[in-house]
């Protein structure tokens, strides 16, 4: 029935990770809902909807768009953790200004401590690199406030504690609805975990 009220359906469609990703999100002025959602074989009637994206840092930006709320004006590092790699994408004032790709993800990650610590210590590292070097104009980097992970492999339990630990600093799993002005009591079909995987698809959808 509430599907009936939303106007407009946009697609986000994710291929970058070992399954095709696909959303579906639904407008009605301000207010946006989750519709369809799924991986591995896109349905034929929305194949030629999807939006891709073309390079990392676009991916960023995408990202950044959906994790961050728009009006805020703050540091972030988003962490995407997909099945065989990981993306890093240090968000300026809302913008995306640069992306790191590590050959590390979840399949290594849930082989055990030996693994999450080498992937703390790669995270680590790039992230004091961050803040101990300038910009090619040698201005100086702003500190980032916070660590915000997404991608499948996000769903590992306790990682975002592990890393706050190992890193000291603020990490928390990512909020894809930060953005969404949902009806009044409505619930999203999607779970917290299962969004923690979809964030780049309905960042792609809301970005059309």
């Amino acid at each position: 029935m509430l599907k009936n009220i939303f106007s407009k359906s946009f697609f986000g469609i994710d291929d970058s990770g070992e399954l095709v990703k696909f959303v579906e999100v639904l407008k009605n002025g301000k207010s946006i809902k989750i519709g369809r959602f799924g991986c591995g074989v896109l349905p034929e009637n929305i194949k030629k909807k999807g939006n891709y994206p073309v390079s990392i840092n676009q991916e960023g930006q995408v990202l950044a768009n959906v994790l961050i709320n728009k009006v805020d004006d703050e540091n972030y590092l988003i962490i995407e953790i997909n099945k065989v790699r990981t993306y890093m994408h240090f968000v300026v004032n809302g913008k995306s200004v640069s992306s790191i790709t590590l050959d590390i993800g979840e399949s290594e990650i849930v082989q055990g401590i030996e693994w999450l610590s080498k992937f703390r210590d790669e995270v680590q590292r790039q992230f004091i690199y961050w803040h101990t070097n300038k910009y090619a104009d040698n201005t100086e980097r702003p500190k980032i406030k916070k660590i915000i992970l997404c991608g499948d492999g996000a769903k590992v339990p306790n990682i975002a504690e592990y890393l706050s630990v190992g890193i000291r600093q603020k990490v928390e799993l990512a909020n894809i609805w930060t953005n969404f002005n949902l009806p009044h009591g409505h619930i999203p079909e999607m779970s917290f975990i299962d969004s923690l995987g979809y964030a780049k698809a309905v960042g792609l959808a809301l970005s059309k």
